[in-house]
């Protein structure tokens, strides 16, 4: 069930109207908190740090209400109780209309927010406590189960897209300095193995013919190992593939006629998959496969 509360001064007087479905010894808490230690910039907290500076703790108390027990609820008699003090004259330090989180900010408040997190992003000190805490946080099993859970639907994955749409441009200076981090960067085995799993059966993006083309120049006459192809051969069985429309078979269809035409190409088929054959757990997953079938 939630509750309604006020803070007030030494002299009574309501300055910050809240909800709350906490004790209201925890919520006055956790207002301290955000204010002393974790030095939040918001006018509630400005006052709050005044009121400590003075040499006493604001003054919480409950409003009397009907029972709710939804959040939709709550924040509109919030925003009811919000609207009713302000109407009576009273000075309050909320930044917002109420209701869930920042409702209706002003845009001199939208303003100080924005100009306070650019700040805090810049910083090299922010940044190493974030990367600390979120590493510690992603080796706690529970927490990684709540976030494999959470997923997006295609209407919020749409709208974040058209949102980011050409807003974020990278240098070419950028670029190439992410190019040369993952160049040497190295997996761990198990880690190549999860991400394997994680992507089994999911559809590939589809790619422009500009990113084609790109793919295309860059893979041309690179050279793969023997044991890379026979992880890619023994990945793309396991993969259940949508069937190929007749345009792509047909096409498929020339190029391994014009590739198999040769007999140099030929030879060097034929010695691959010779040296496949000899490879045990080649020859094991082909005939799992075919029994599969």
């Amino acid at each position: 069930m939630y509750k309604f509360y006020t803070l007030s001064d030494k002299n009574n007087n309501i300055r910050y109207v809240g909800v709350t479905c906490k004790t209201l010894e925890e919520r006055l808490k956790g207002h301290l908190r955000n204010a002393v230690r974790e030095q939040q910039s918001n006018h509630r907290c400005c006052w709050i740090r005044k009121c400590i500076s003075e040499g006493y703790k604001p003054i919480i108390k409950e409003i009397l209400s009907p029972e709710i027990n939804t959040w939709e609820d709550a924040c509109r008699e919030e925003k009811r109780l919000i609207s009713f003090y302000r109407s009576i004259g009273l000075e309050l330090v909320n930044t917002t209309d109420g209701g869930d989180g920042l409702n209706n900010p002003t845009e001199e408040v939208r303003s100080k927010i924005s100009a306070s997190l650019k700040e805090i992003y810049k910083s090299p000190e922010y940044s190493q406590k974030l990367s600390v805490r979120m590493k510690k946080l992603w080796t706690d099993d529970a927490f990684r189960e709540k976030m494999s859970k959470r997923r997006m639907d295609e209407e919020t994955r749409t709208r974040i897209a058209l949102a980011r749409r050409g807003k974020y441009k990278h240098t070419n200076e950028w670029r190439l300095m992410m190019s040369e981090k993952m160049k040497n960067r190295i997996f761990s085995e198990e880690h190549r193995h999860k991400l394997s799993i994680a992507q089994l059966g999911k559809p590939g993006r589809i790619k422009s013919q500009e990113e084609k083309e790109k793919m295309s120049q860059i893979m041309r006459g690179r050279r793969i190992s023997e044991e890379t192809r026979t992880k890619m051969s023994m990945s793309a069985r396991l993969v259940k593939h949508k069937p190929h429309s007749e345009e792509t078979k047909a096409k498929m269809s020339a190029a391994h006629k014009l590739r198999s035409s040769s007999d140099e190409i030929r030879k060097k088929m034929s010695e691959r998959q010779t040296a496949l054959w000899r490879d045990p757990v080649y020859r094991k997953s082909m005939i799992k496969s075919q029994l599969r079938r």
